[in-house]
């Protein structure tokens, strides 16, 4: 996590409507032939998570509303399960996007709706 660099870095969010304070930020270490050792910066690459949400038949302006509180509502989770001191300031949800996909588990003709949520730590993935 880093603060944000602007030209590199998304500094505002649209679906928070808030600016950005920390940004993942991939370092893959490693050397040149030569031997000379390096450090690659990767920005701009949030992590994600696919849910299927409860409702599926919603249309946009209500899948607008459910996903702004779905987020908050896992920033308050996440929030309580990490004892974070200031818990009204610290976001952890990125955005949450709409996506029509097949479920990878058994058949399914049809596309269904999923939510992909990103986040800003990819330590949260695993939590």
């Amino acid at each position: 996590m880093a603060k944000p660099e602007p030209g590199l870095d998304i500094v505002y969010s649209d679906f928070r409507c808030c600016e950005i304070k920390q940004v993942p930020v991939i370092r893959i270490f490693g050397s040149t032939k030569e031997g000379q050792k390096a450090c690659l910066h990767i920005h701009n690459v949030f992590p994600y998570l696919l849910i299927k949400p409860f409702k599926s038949s919603l249309d946009m302006d209500e899948l607008a509303k459910y996903t702004f509180e779905f987020a908050n509502q896992i920033d308050k989770i996440l929030n309580v399960a990490l004892c974070v001191k200031d818990p009204l300031s610290t976001q952890h949800v990125f955005k949450i996007k709409p996506l029509y996909t097949k479920s990878m588990y058994g058949y399914h003709e049809n596309d269904t709706l999923f939510l992909k949520i990103y986040l800003f730590n990819p330590a949260i993935v695993k939590k």
